[in-house]
């Protein structure tokens, strides 16, 4: 996973801030740093979720938003691959912390309906869920259009 003050997507070396679409209304963005704050936000981009989180390898994939829907707002990460598959796979490895089934709860999970990671950490995929996006905008310079 990479954090840095800009985002490179291939020909674009130094995006600040892309918009996405998975249809409808919702808007995704990712930001290569939070700079502003929340309501500095919403009020660019209404009703939009944001995130930080990215794993992008693959400069020629489609892009996903892959999340663990365990909560009113969960944290997504935006994902750069050549297929759903691999969106789920790079989810799993990469982002494996927001997964993880602690030791204590492992014993709820019968042993032949695990899920585990390319690492062999045991992970909860059951409330995964992997949107395709659309790339809608790439900003070079927060706050422009």
């Amino acid at each position: 996973m990479t954090k840095s003050a800009t985002i490179n997507i291939g020909t674009v070396d130094a995006a600040t801030e892309l918009v996405f679409s998975a249809g409808g209304d919702r808007r995704y963005v990712l930001q290569a740093a939070r700079t502003e704050d929340y309501l500095a936000f919403i009020t660019r981009h209404p009703g939009a979720a944001r995130t930080t989180d990215f794993y992008i390898e693959d400069t020629e994939g489609a892009w996903f938003a892959c999340f663990n829907v365990d909560c009113f707002d969960p944290p997504f990460a935006v994902i750069r691959a050549r297929s759903f598959e691999t969106a789920y796979d790079v989810f799993g490895d990469e982002f494996a912390e927001w997964l993880k089934v602690d030791e204590a709860d492992a014993a709820d999970y019968p042993e032949d309906e695990r899920d585990y990671n390319g690492s062999g950490v045991h992970i909860d995929t059951d409330n995964v869920t992997i949107l395709e996006l659309t790339l809608l905008r790439v900003d070079c310079t927060l706050g422009g259009a």
